[in-house]
């Protein structure tokens, strides 16, 4: 077993809307295999952890324990694991503005680094350690990138999505299609900051009524004890 770690960052600027950032925009990216047991034809996984994790979360290595990896148990049977990070998170890069991030640009990102992954394993310039694979991508999986999936169609109809392949990934592409998934952007709160102070000024209110519940219930008290 030669197990691979091929650290890489992808820049994703195309993915965001103009003038939305002051300089590049990077999503950091892992590259987990063992180029022994690739084929020619190998599975390909992407993953991208949920809102705050790592993508450390899919290649985890505590000191003194093994088999803790989820990307390396793959990358033994052949499986060419890629961990990546979400935009703005990880040690992707972090703008300072980050209300252009919706789920449509995060997705788009993504994309970007499916597209950057796809043509580096083709033309075997992603790492040295890999050749150049034949058509790499006619066994994909992704986890954690339904969005992406419902943004861009080449991941479910025909690729096989999360779970899904062939004509359950043709009828995931249309259950899901882009205008359903602009809807559900654009019902999202678009005055951020005025939320912002909505829910603090309701905390606020919440920690001042529990103040009050405790003075009134201590006050009880020494009333009674006097008595």
């Amino acid at each position: 077993m030669t197990e691979i770690r091929h650290d890489f960052r992808v820049d994703v600027t195309a993915a965001l809307p103009a003038a939305a950032a002051d300089g590049p925009v990077e999503i950091a990216v892992t590259l987990i295999a063992d180029p022994e047991a690739v084929g020619d034809q190998p599975q390909v996984v992407i993953g991208i952890p949920g809102g705050t994790y790592h993508r450390r979360y899919w290649d985890l290595r505590p000191p003194g324990r093994t088999g803790y990896s989820q990307a390396a148990w793959l990358a033994a049977r052949g499986v060419v694991f890629i961990a990546c990070d979400y935009l703005g998170g990880g040690d992707s890069s972090r703008p300072t503005d980050a209300d252009f991030m919706t789920l449509e640009v995060c997705a788009d990102a993504a994309h970007e680094v499916y597209q950057h992954v796809r043509t580096g394993l083709e033309k075997g310039t992603l790492t040295r350690a890999l050749p150049a694979l034949v058509e790499p991508l006619r066994s994909w999986s992704s986890r954690g990138c339904w969005g992406d999936g419902a943004l861009h169609r080449e991941l479910l109809a025909g690729r096989p999505g999360p779970g899904a392949s062939g004509a359950r990934g043709q009828a995931d592409a249309q259950a899901f299609p882009r205008k359903r998934f602009t809807q559900l952007r654009a019902a999202s709160p678009r005055n951020r900051p005025a939320c912002g102070m909505l829910i603090m000024a309701g905390l606020w209110a919440l920690a001042l009524a529990c103040y009050i519940t405790c003075l009134f219930l201590a006050a009880r008290r020494l009333v009674r004890n006097s008595g």
